[in-house]
């Protein structure tokens, strides 16, 4: 039947290094490796006068969270490290690790005026403001 399907002798291989791929991916961001990269979800919401952005970072501190506006550009740097009273216990299982993780996401208006930014509850949330004029743009008449 394989004969009868056109091109599956230069597809299956293909298919299979797709397949490689994604099983590389996943086993990547289950493997725990001290001091490794990770990554934390972020959501992002566009109103109408401001950008509210959610990370989530369960058990990282506010001194751990660095926020940072540079040209439109959020960026929030995790830097997680466990205590000396964590490194000492005897874990036969840990996913909860010392990490780095670094998420930017670009804003087209943010305004560097009126930022807020609150931790609660595992939830890191940027109130990134817009700004009213946008300086940077000019209408440029043809003649």
């Amino acid at each position: 039947m394989s004969a009868m399907v056109p091109y599956t002798r230069y597809t299956a291989p293909l298919a299979n290094w797709f397949n490689f791929m994604d099983e590389l991916a996943n086993n990547s961001a289950d493997s725990r490796i001290e001091g490794g990269s990770q990554s934390f979800m972020l959501d992002v919401q566009d109103n109408p006068e401001n950008y509210i952005v959610e990370a989530t970072l369960p058990g990282v501190n506010r001194d751990q969270i660095d926020v940072e506006l540079n040209e439109g550009r959020l960026n929030i740097t995790v830097d997680k490290q466990d205590s000396e009273e964590v490194t000492k216990r005897n874990y036969i299982h840990r996913e909860t690790t010392s990490y780095h993780a670094v998420r930017s996401v670009f804003l087209k208006d943010a305004d560097t005026t009126g930022l807020s930014a609150q931790l609660k509850d595992g939830i890191l949330t940027v109130n990134v403001p817009k700004r009213t004029q946008n300086t940077n743009v000019c209408k440029i008449e043809i003649a």
